[in-house]
């Protein structure tokens, strides 16, 4: 009593009304009738779902993004403390360096 829109769509595919053929019993008209409004209103939640879940994908893209940040943000964390480690291991090559001229420093006033 119905037909499929464009080839296979699925359990959920959108389907159309159907008129009554001529050789039915005019009585029968209200149940076709009923039948065209069920129709009509699983095409209204069909097409509420799909707008749902273009919604969520659209939510889930945006996630996508902000994750991306976020491993762009670490990254460059990273790159900051590998740096301050260089930089705290020349400081302390420079402690070690200013140490060593003071124990000879000592070693020359106590002589």
């Amino acid at each position: 009593m119905y037909r499929s829109l464009g080839g296979s769509q699925g359990r959920c595919g959108r389907v159309q009304k159907i008129s009554s053929p001529t050789e039915f019993d005019p009585r029968h008209n209200s149940v076709i009738s009923d039948y065209n409004s069920v129709i009509s209103d699983c095409n209204s939640v069909i097409s509420y779902y799909n707008s749902v879940i273009s919604d969520y994908n659209s939510v889930i893209s945006d996630y996508n993004s902000v994750i991306a940040d976020y491993n762009s943000v670490i990254s460059d964390y990273n790159i900051v403390i590998s740096d301050y480690n260089s930089v705290m291991s020349d400081y302390n090559s420079v402690i070690s360096d200013y140490n060593s001229v003071i124990s000879d420093y000592n070693s020359v006033i106590s002589d």
